[in-house]
């Protein structure tokens, strides 16, 4: 008995010393970096009606809906009525964000229609309504359903108002039924009136 239990401490002295050996004749120590991932939360933001964000505040229409804004939005608003359902949307970018005609042909392009030779086009805007916004903000108003009269009533299409605020300009579109942008072309200028800079 005792020669057998001799031979089992040898044998477990041999298995240490292959153990101790593949290691280099040390214990192997790791380390390890503590990670902390903190959870982001991605989604669209949400401007209520009289406050926008970054550096702009406004007042939303009666019976315009504030819902989800994404990209470059500061906002956007739903209206909803028997002739259909539009949704406006407020945009600041630098400077004049390529051109007054260059957006115009853009916007045309987006609702499948042709815009007119440069020289014509730039007639037509020098036309279209221009304004000052209750804060002294130069703008104008760029009705694109000139382009749509007479098609169905149903068909989408676009009213655009424009806002030099310095550096930045906005862009408040309201997009719809050629009807429904009618009905509420009011308070779409009433909306771009009240843009005014966070004080």
């Amino acid at each position: 008995m005792e020669r057998t239990n001799q031979k089992k401490a040898c044998l477990s002295l041999i298995v240490l010393a292959a153990v101790i050996a593949g290691c280099g004749g040390r214990g192997v120590i790791r380390q390890y970096e503590e990670i902390n991932i903190s959870p982001t939360v991605s989604g669209p933001s949400l401007a209520p009606s009289g406050q926008a964000a970054p550096g702009f505040t406004w007042t939303a229409p009666e019976g315009w809906k504030s819902i989800p804004a994404s990209g470059w939005r500061l906002a956007a608003f739903e209206v909803e009525k028997d002739s259909g359902k539009a949704v406006c949307t407020i945009i600041t970018l630098e400077g004049d964000a390529g051109g007054l005609a260059a957006n115009v042909e853009r916007w045309l392009g987006q609702l499948n229609l042709q815009a007119p030779p440069r020289d014509e086009l730039n007639e037509i805007l020098a036309g279209e309504k221009r304004f000052r916004t209750d804060a002294g903000f130069e703008s104008m108003m760029v009705d694109l359903s000139r382009w749509t009269e007479g098609d169905d009533p149903a068909r989408t299409s676009m009213i655009a108002g424009i806002i030099a605020a310095g550096p930045q300009t906005l862009f408040i579109k309201l997009t719809g039924p050629h009807t429904l942008l009618a009905e509420e072309k009011a308070n779409l200028e009433s909306l771009c009136e009240s843009i005014a800079r966070k004080q």
